[in-house]
């Protein structure tokens, strides 16, 4: 990477920091609150989770750290419910497919600790 090789002592680029810090957190958050949407407030609570687990010492926190994507979700669910923007899903095949589609993020998460461990 050529910004380590500059002396940068962190490197990453938006899209790395979203899929593995943010994205599982905000998904299972918003499917815990039953929303349809993301707010402006959600993706903030998310953002700021991410940066108060950060050690003093680190702009973010360890991405295989599964209590992460916990925090960051409740603090989703919490923005969610707080703000009142929570358009409740109330077809009950609509909160079958969210379930699984949680069912299936936790798997791939899962699954990219398990290869991560495994390198």
């Amino acid at each position: 990477m050529l910004a380590r090789e500059r002396g940068a002592a962190f490197a990453a680029d938006g899209k790395g920091i979203n899929n593995v810090l943010a994205f599982p957190g905000l998904f299972k958050g918003a499917l815990a609150a039953r929303v349809t949407r993301f707010s402006d407030q959600m993706l903030m609570a998310a953002a700021d989770a991410i940066a108060q687990l950060a050690r003093p010492d680190e702009l973010v926190p360890d991405p295989l750290d599964k209590s992460v994507h916990e925090r960051v979700a409740a603090a989703v669910r919490e923005a969610a419910s707080l703000q009142d923007a929570a358009d409740f899903v109330r077809d009950a095949a609509a909160v079958r497919a969210a379930a699984s589609m949680q069912d299936a993020v936790g798997d791939v998460m899962r699954n990219v600790a398990s290869d991560a461990r495994v390198r």
